[in-house]
C-alpha cells in the first residue's frame, strides 16, 4: 500500500503545477505539436472530399471564366485548371468544327465541357485525348438529300451530311460509354448537373433587388440578340416594337423560373411565340417565355426560382435558336433588363 505522506505530496505537487499557468502552456505546446500533424491531414481530407462533392467552385469559375489562379493554392491543383482551361479550349475548337454541318441548332458547349469536367478533371494527364470524337457524341450524322438546278435548267440532287445535336442525355451518355469505353455513373451525370449549374450560375444563384434569377445564367448580357423597345424588325425590315428581351443560346439550352410563382398558361403562337409559357409570380408581375422547343410544366404547376421550365429553340416567329423573355407588371411590359440581376 502506498505510503499516505508520499501521496499527499504528489498531490500537492499536482496542484501547485496545476495552478503555474506556465506548466499549462508548456503541457499544451507539446499537446499541439503531437496533434498538428493529425490535424493538418484531417484538414486536408476534409478539404478533397469536400471539393470533389462541391466541385470546388473557385475551381469551376476558374475553369470554365478565367481568371488568375491564386498563388497559395496547391500545385496539383493548379495544374488541373491550367489541364482542364486547356481542354475546354481543344472542346470549343471541335465544337466550332462541327457548327458548319449543323442546321438544327448547335451544341451547348457549357454542357459538353461540364460534362467532360466531371469526367476528367483530376485526372494525371490529358494526353491524346481526341477531343473532336468526344464532341461527336453530343450529336447525330445524319445523312440527307437536297435538291437543286444546273445550268441547262435539270434538277439534280446531291448527298450531305448535317450534324443534329442531341437533346436526350441519356444518349448522350450512351454515346460517351461506347466512346470512352467506361461507365458513367449516375454520380458522375449528377457531378456534371451540378457542374453545369455552377457554370452558369456560380455558387448559387444570383438574385436582383426584385427577386429575380436570369432564366439562363450568370452569363446572359453577352446572350442578348435583340434588346427591348423600337427596333428594325428582321423578319419584314420595318420598324416595329419589340416587347421583351433576346437571348441567344444553342437549342436544348435549360430555361429556368426567373422567380417562383405558378404556370398560367402554357401554348402555342405560330404567327408569334411559338411555344410559349407564362408564370405568374403574384403581386401583378407575369414572366413570358417564348419559342421554346420544349416545355417541361404545365398550367397551375407550382414552381420556384431557377427550376427548369423550358428548353431553348426557334418556334413560332424566329430566325434562330433564341429565348423571348418578358417581363409584364400590372398587365405592362416592362423592359426585362431593368429586373435580372
Amino acid at each position: 500500500m502506498a505510503d499516505p505522506a508520499a501521496i499527499a505530496l504528489a498531490v500537492k505537487t499536482a496542484i501547485g503545477a496545476a495552478r503555474d499557468k506556465r506548466t499549462w502552456k508548456t503541457i499544451g505546446v507539446v499537446i499541439a505539436v503531437i496533434l498538428t500533424p493529425f490535424i493538418l491531414i484531417i484538414l486536408m481530407i476534409t478539404s478533397l472530399l469536400s471539393g470533389a462533392a462541391g466541385h470546388n467552385n473557385a475551381a469551376v469559375q476558374q475553369a470554365f471564366h478565367g481568371g488568375v489562379i491564386d498563388g497559395k493554392v496547391p500545385e496539383d491543383y493548379r495544374r488541373y485548371i491550367e489541364e482542364m482551361r486547356k481542354a475546354f479550349a481543344e472542346l470549343d475548337a471541335a465544337i466550332s468544327e462541327i457548327k458548319p454541318v449543323s442546321e438544327e441548332g448547335s451544341l451547348d458547349p457549357t454542357q459538353v465541357k461540364a460534362i467532360f469536367y466531371a469526367l476528367f478533371f483530376g485526372a494525371d494527364s490529358l494526353r491524346g485525348m481526341d477531343y473532336r470524337v468526344f464532341a461527336d457524341c453530343f450529336v447525330r450524322y445524319e445523312e440527307r438529300t437536297r435538291s437543286g438546278t444546273v445550268q441547262d435548267g435539270s434538277e439534280t440532287a446531291e448527298s450531305y451530311i448535317v450534324a443534329v445535336p442531341l437533346e436526350s442525355l441519356p444518349e448522350i451518355y450512351t454515346n460517351l460509354e461506347r466512346t470512352l469505353g467506361r461507365e458513367i455513373t449516375s454520380r458522375d451525370q449528377a457531378n456534371a448537373a451540378e457542374i453545369y449549374d455552377r457554370a452558369l450560375y456560380g455558387a448559387g444563384k444570383t438574385v436582383s433587388a426584385d427577386g429575380f434569377i436570369s432564366p439562363l445564367g450568370s452569363g446572359w448580357r453577352s446572350m442578348v440578340t435583340s434588346e427591348f423597345g423600337g427596333r428594325i424588325d428582321p423578319l419584314t425590315g420595318a420598324w416595329s416594337v419589340h416587347t421583351g428581351l433576346d437571348l441567344g443560346v444553342a437549342k436544348g439550352t435549360a430555361i429556368r423560373a426567373a422567380q417562383g410563382g405558378t404556370v398560367e398558361k402554357v401554348s402555342y403562337d405560330s404567327s408569334g411565340y411559338g411555344y410559349y409559357l407564362t408564370i405568374d409570380h403574384g403581386g401583378g408581375i407575369v414572366t413570358l417565355y417564348g419559342h421554346c422547343s420544349q416545355i417541361l410544366v404545365v398550367e397551375g404547376q407550382i414552381v420556384n426560382a431557377g427550376d427548369v421550365v423550358a428548353r431553348v429553340g426557334s418556334t413560332g416567329r424566329s430566325t434562330g435558336n433564341h429565348l423571348h423573355f418578358e417581363v409584364i407588371v400590372n398587365g405592362i411590359k416592362k423592359d426585362p433588363k431593368n429586373y435580372l440581376p
